[in-house]
C-alpha cells in the first residue's frame, strides 16, 4: 500500500507540482521504500545456493562453503537490522500522519465548506464518522478511533470529487513535522486559519512553512478578503476586493517572504497596508512605463517613510487643515505646484534600489528632520524631504588604503591577560605598576591598564606633578614608587583601581561570539565591580557637557529593546562585513552605548570593554582607547558626533586599530600615553 501510495502521489508529477520547501512526507516514504528494496534484495541472497555465490576473494584457509554460511549470517544480520530501521521509519510515518480524528473530521468539513461554498455535515453511525455534502457528493468515512493515519484511511490518495484535500493534508504533514508541532490541533487550527480564498491556485506554491508576522498578516488578510463587506478593504488598504486577494496570494507563495526575515535593526515593522500600497503604487507605475523597485526589505523601509508622508498629506488635504496638539500648529495642504513636486519625487524613490544604509539614513532623517506629523513647515518643505529621500552616506572603511584584513591570533593576549586577572588582588595590585614592560604584549595590556586612570585625579591625590608621571609612563610604562606609595596607601582607592584593572583585562581574556549585548555588560559590570543596576523607573541618569547639553539615560522600559537593536546590528556587522567595516560597526555600536547611560554608574569603562570583546570576537586586537587622556578628548569627540553616527570617532579609531594591528603583527608595539599634549582635530 506504501509503494502504491508513493506511484500515485509522486511518480506522475513533474517538476515544479511540489512545494518549495522539502517535503518531508516524501522523503520519508521513499526512504521506507528504499529499506523495502534492501531488505527483498538481501533475503533474495539467502535463497541462492553455494554454487550461485561467489566472492571477490577467497579466503585460503576457509572452504567455499565455510565462506557461504558466513556470508549468510551477516546478511541475516543485516535484514534483522534493516527491519528494525524499516520498524522505526513505518513508526515515524504514522506519527506524521496520525490527527487527533474529531480534529480532524471538523477540520476537512470546515475546509470542504469554505471551498466547496455549501453545507457540509457529520454523522456518526456504525463505528463510523460521514462527512456528507447537501449535493451529495461521494462522502468522506472515517472510523470512530483515538487518533486517524490520514495515510492508512487513503485520504492522501487522488481523490475525484475532492482533488485538493490530498495537498492540504500534505501541507499539514509536512509543516508539523518542519516546525515539530505535537499538537495536532495547533497545526489544523492554523491551516484552517490561513487557508486561501482558492486553494486549488495555490498548491502547486510556496509549503505553510512561513514565519509568525506572515501568518498574522494572512490571518487579518483572509479575514478581511472572506467578508461581504468591501468598506474596510477599500477605508483601509485602499484597494480592491480583487488587489486584497493578490496580495493574499503574493503573501502566501512568498513574494514577500524576505521582508519579514529582518536582518536590519532599523525601520518600520511590516504591515499588510503598506504592502498593499507598495503594491498599488508599483502598478501604477509600470502602467506609466516607469521603472519600479525590487521587492527588498531595504526598498520597503523607504517606500514604508514614503507612505507615511503621503498619507498623512491626504489627511491634511481631506481636513482642510491640521492641528498639531504637540505644540499647536497647523499645517495646511500642499500648492498644486508643491504636490507635484511631491508626486514626481513619489516616482522617484519607486523607481531606485536602496542599500541599507541609505534606508537608514532615510529612516532617521523623517523621523528626525521632516517629522510629518510635528513640523509646521511640513508639507511646505519640498525641498527637506528631497534632502530625506536622497541621503549622504559616509563611511571611511571603503576609503582606507591599508589591507582590509585586521586579524590576529587573539590567544596569546587571551591567555595572558587571563593569567594575570587571576592573579590579581587588592593586595598585590601595586607590583603590577611598578615592573617594567618587557615585551610588545605587556607594553599594549600595560597600556590598556593605564587607559582605565584617571591621571588629573592621581595628580591632585598624591600631590605628584603630571611630567613626572608622564615620563615614567613612556619609559618604562610604570609609575613612580612615591605616586604608588601615596596611591595604594587608601582601600578604598586601591579597591576602585583593583576593579577598572580587572574588568579591562576581563575584557581581553577570550574571543568568544557576544550572544546577548545587555547580558554581556552586566557581566563586565560585575568584574568592575561596580553593578549597581540599570536605571528604575523614578530615576534618570544625565551628563552635562563642555557645551551645556545634557545626555539622558534611556527610560528603563525602553532598556531592552534598544540592546536588542544593538545585539541585531552586531550580529549584521558580525556575519556580513569585512574586518574594517566591522571596526567601523562597533564603533557606532561603542558610541550608542555609552549614550544610552542605562547604568547607575561605570557606563564608558564598560562601553570600551563590550567594544574591546567585539572586535576580539572577529580576531581583532581591540586598539586602546582612553576617555580620561588630552581632558577627555576622546569622550568629546563621541558627544559631538552623536547626532551624526559618531563619524570623527570612527575615523580615528580605525586608524588606531589598523596600526596597533600591524604593530602586534610585526612583533612590535609602541605606545603613544599623551597625558598633556591636546588632541588635535580630526580632518573629515
Amino acid at each position: 500500500m506504501i509503494n502504491d501510495i508513493i506511484s500515485s502521489n509522486y511518480k506522475t508529477h513533474k517538476k515544479g507540482d511540489f512545494m518549495e520547501t522539502e517535503d518531508y512526507l516524501k522523503k520519508q516514504l521513499l526512504e521506507i521504500k528504499r529499506l523495502e528494496m534492501e531488505i527483498k534484495e538481501d533475503r533474495k541472497i539467502l535463497q541462492m545456493s553455494d554454487e550461485e555465490l561467489t566472492f571477490p576473494i577467497e579466503i585460503a584457509e576457509k572452504s567455499h562453503h565455510e565462506q557461504c554460511e558466513n556470508h549468510r549470517k551477516w546478511v541475516k544480520s543485516l535484514i534483522e537490522k534493516q527491519m528494525k530501521n524499516l520498524e522505526d521509519e513505518i513508526g515515524k510515518l504514522r506519527t506524521m500522519c496520525s490527527f487527533d480524528t474529531k480534529q480532524l473530521i471538523e477540520f476537512i468539513k470546515d475546509i470542504l465548506t469554505m471551498i466547496e461554498k455549501e453545507e457540509y455535515q457529520i454523522k456518526k453511525q456504525n463505528g463510523n464518522y460521514y462527512i456528507l455534502s447537501s449535493s451529495n457528493k461521494k462522502p468522506i468515512i472515517l472510523k470512530e478511533q483515538e487518533t486517524t493515519d490520514i495515510l492508512k484511511d487513503g485520504l492522501l490518495s487522488k481523490n475525484d470529487e475532492y482533488p485538493y484535500l490530498s495537498q492540504i493534508l500534505r501541507d499539514a504533514i509536512n509543516h508539523k513535522w518542519e516546525n515539530s508541532y505535537r499538537n495536532s490541533n495547533q497545526i489544523l487550527n492554523y491551516i484552517r486559519e490561513t487557508l486561501p480564498i482558492d486553494y486549488s491556485e495555490l498548491v502547486t506554491g510556496k509549503s505553510l512553512a512561513i514565519s509568525l508576522e506572515e501568518i498574522s498578516l494572512l490571518k487579518t488578510l483572509a479575514k478581511d478578503m472572506n467578508s461581504d463587506d468591501d468598506s474596510f478593504i477599500w477605508q483601509e488598504y485602499k484597494i480592491s476586493r480583487e488587489r486584497g486577494q493578490q496580495l493574499y496570494r503574493d503573501l502566501y507563495q512568498g513574494k514577500y517572504h524576505s521582508l519579514f526575515n529582518r536582518s536590519y535593526w532599523f525601520g518600520p515593522s511590516v504591515f499588510t497596508k503598506i504592502l498593499a500600497h507598495w503594491q498599488e503604487q508599483r502598478e501604477k507605475q509600470k502602467s506609466l512605463g516607469l521603472p519600479t523597485q525590487e521587492i527588498t526589505l531595504e526598498n520597503y523601509i523607504v517606500y514604508a517613510n514614503l507612505d507615511g508622508i503621503l498619507n498623512h498629506i491626504h489627511r491634511i488635504q481631506e481636513r482642510g487643515e491640521y492641528y498639531v496638539a504637540l505644540n499647536g500648529y497647523i499645517q495646511t495642504p500642499p500648492t498644486p505646484e508643491e504636490e507635484e513636486e511631491l508626486k514626481k519625487l513619489a516616482q522617484e524613490v519607486l523607481s531606485r534600489n536602496f542599500t541599507w544604509r541609505e534606508s537608514r539614513e532615510i529612516n532617521k532623517a523623517i523621523n528626525v528632520k521632516v517629522r510629518p506629523f510635528h513640523n509646521y513647515k511640513f508639507p511646505h518643505d519640498i525641498e527637506e524631504i528631497k534632502k530625506a529621500l536622497n541621503p549622504e552616506v559616509i563611511t571611511y572603511f571603503d576609503k582606507m588604503k591599508e589591507d582590509k584584513t585586521l586579524q590576529l591570533n587573539p590567544t596569546p593576549l587571551n591567555q595572558r591577560a587571563k593569567e594575570i586577572n587571576e592573579k590579581l588582588t587588592v593586595r598585590n595590585i601595586h607590583q603590577l605598576f611598578m615592573m617594567p614592560a618587557t615585551t610588545p604584549l605587556e607594553q599594549y595590556l600595560r597600556q590598556m591598564i593605564f587607559s582605565q586612570l584617571d591621571f588629573v585625579r592621581i595628580e591632585k591625590k598624591t600631590g605628584i606633578t603630571r611630567k613626572e608621571v608622564e615620563k615614567s609612563l613612556t619609559e618604562e610604562l610604570t609609575l613612580p614608587r612615591e605616586v604608588i606609595r601615596k596611591l595604594f596607601s587608601n582601600p578604598e582607592e586601591t579597591s576602585a583601581i583593583t576593579g577598572l584593572t580587572q574588568g579591562i583585562l576581563h575584557s581581553l581574556t577570550d574571543n568568544k561570539k557576544i550572544n546577548n549585548i545587555l547580558e554581556e555588560a552586566k557581566e563586565i559590570q560585575r568584574e568592575y565591580n561596580c553593578w549597581n543596576g540599570t536605571v528604575g523607573y523614578t530615576e534618570i541618569n544625565s551628563i552635562r557637557l563642555k557645551d551645556g547639553d545634557m545626555i539622558y539615560s534611556t527610560y528603563c522600559e525602553n532598556i531592552k529593546d534598544q540592546y536588542t537593536r544593538f545585539k541585531i546590528q552586531y550580529n549584521y556587522f558580525y556575519n556580513h562585513a569585512n574586518d574594517l567595516e566591522f571596526v567601523e560597526g562597533c564603533v557606532e555600536l561603542l558610541g550608542s552605548i555609552m549614550m544610552s547611560q542605562i547604568f547607575r554608574k561605570g557606563n564608558k569603562r564598560t562601553a570600551k570593554a563590550l567594544f574591546n570583546k567585539m572586535l576580539l570576537s572577529r580576531n581583532i586586537i581591540p586598539p586602546v582607547l582612553d576617555f580620561n587622556e588630552n581632558d577627555s578628548a576622546l569622550w568629546d569627540t563621541f558627544t559631538d558626533g552623536r547626532k551624526e553616527r559618531f563619524e570623527e570617532a570612527k575615523l580615528l579609531i580605525l586608524e588606531k586599530t589598523i596600526k596597533t594591528n600591524q604593530q602586534l603583527r610585526n612583533g612590535e608595539y609602541n605606545p603613544n600615553l599623551s597625558i598633556t599634549t591636546p588632541a588635535k582635530k580630526i580632518k573629515i
